[in-house]
Parts: C-alpha cells; structure tokens; sequence
C-alpha cells in the first residue's frame, strides 16, 4: 500500500507499518511503487502487518466497539440521572435542597469519564 504524505491514511500506514508514505509528487510515487514492486521481502513485511491489523480495523469491529462505549456511557447518566430525581424527591420541593443541574452534571461528567 502506498499513501501521501498529510493524510489519515499516511498516519495508519505508519502506525501499522503496512506501506509506504511519499510525497505527493509523480516522481516520488513512482519511486515508492518501484520500491514495492523490487523489494518482496518489504512487500511482504507489509502485506503481512496489514493482514494482522486488518481484523481490528473491520467497520463491524469498529462500529461495535463504538455501540458499546455508548451504550455503557448513556446507562451511567441514566443512573446518575435516577439518583438525582431519587435525590429531589428525599428533600421535598424546597428548591434549596434540590439537587443542582451544575451538581447532577458534574456527577454525570465525572462517572461517565467525560
């Protein structure tokens, strides 16, 4: 794989060690296709590495994560929501008492690692 220079794919490229990074210029994208094409055993090396990352870089995989992170962060402000009215309710309607909007967030903030 071969990616320019300033792009996220530049960066995975990088970070995986799955290709090359060039930049963007005819003459220096043919040299790094020439390189992959001559040098099997660097083709290899990064054929190999983007096999291995690949299973974690799957859209499914990924989006799933992604689901559950939510998933797990809207269930804890739905707790913290919940002890907040339970809360409310305890000291009666004496706004005084009340639990603070600015309080309940930044107990919500604070479980929720926000």
């Amino acid at each position: 794989m071969l990616a320019t220079e300033e792009t996220e794919a530049a960066d995975m490229l990088r970070h995986y060690d799955c290709g090359l990074v060039t930049s963007f210029t005819a003459e220096q994208i043919a040299a790094g296709m020439r390189l992959l094409l001559t040098e099997p055993d660097l083709h290899q090396r990064f054929r190999s590495n983007a096999l291995h990352h690949s299973a974690h870089l799957d859209w499914r995989v990924l989006l799933s994560r992604e689901k559950q992170l939510i998933e797990s962060k809207l269930q804890v402000l739905s707790d913290v929501d919940s002890r907040a009215r339970a809360l409310s309710r305890g000291h009666g309607c004496n706004s005084k008492k009340m639990v603070s909007s600015e309080q309940t967030f930044s107990l919500t903030a604070r479980e929720a690692n926000l």
